[in-house]
């Protein structure tokens, strides 16, 4: 029996509330927090906003905000102003993550002869580049995907894959790039069922990408993509 089914009865009864948190990849560059008019205030804003995620560059972005790579924070969708301020403790009950495919071609914030890469690979049986054929639809199930997050809840990781493990040798050095390179397979989900007296803060980082290594551009073959988190929490 799974564990989250031994666990369910308790749970519920004594966190019978629960709150859906979103996180998903963005482009923004505020410095500080995130800009309110980044993403458009209107009912498409972010489709304009995850076609934008679609970017290539020559290697992945980090957690420091920059244009280009755009950094792997995820923009705050849900209001958790509930968790935030309950007084008697939460519970996290589950993570789960999923990536989706922006590339879209002919778009103006995407790199043209990576996109034309994929989109003619398809009619390959054996070597064709990861698409979902659909607008938006659901990516990641490939390697190297570079996916790896983190969880900040009040600046402690809560989930993280950490650095890499083999070590160079003569430095000691860690940070293999081809190891980090290799994520977790999307969709992918955990469950916490892990109790907070109060939260303060969460944070989420991640990233979602595709070496396109045989395409006629030169240097930015790394087809990134949006990156969605959801978090459970339970409230008394």
């Amino acid at each position: 029996m799974a564990l989250q089914a031994c666990l369910s009865p308790e749970v519920v009864r004594e966190y019978p509330r629960v709150r859906v948190g979103l996180w998903l990849s963005t482009t923004d560059t505020s410095d500080y927090g995130f800009s309110y008019s980044h993403v458009a205030n209107q009912v498409d804003g972010y489709v304009t906003e995850m076609e934008k995620c679609g970017q290539s560059a020559s290697q992945m972005g980090t957690r420091a905000v920059a244009t280009s790579p755009y950094s792997t924070r995820l923009r705050p969708l849900s209001d958790l102003a509930e968790v935030f301020n309950a007084e008697s403790g939460v519970l996290l009950e589950s993570v789960e993550f999923v990536g989706y495919d922006a590339t879209l071609g002919g778009s103006a914030h995407q790199n043209a002869a990576n996109n034309t890469t994929i989109d003619s690979s398809q009619s390959s049986t054996l070597d064709a580049y990861m698409a979902s054929h659909f607008r938006g639809g659901i990516m990641g199930n490939h390697q190297p995907n570079y996916c790896r997050p983190t969880i900040l809840v009040n600046g402690i990781a809560v989930f993280d894959l950490g650095d890499s493990s083999v070590q160079e040798l003569t430095t000691g050095r860690r940070g293999h790039l081809g190891d980090l390179s290799i994520g977790i397979p999307l969709p992918f989900g955990v469950d916490y069922y892990r109790e907070f007296e109060h939260v303060t803060s969460i944070e989420v980082y991640g990233g979602l990408a595709q070496w396109i290594s045989t395409s006629a551009e030169p240097t930015d073959k790394l087809v990134r993509y949006p990156l969605l988190c959801m978090m459970r929490w339970r409230m008394r």
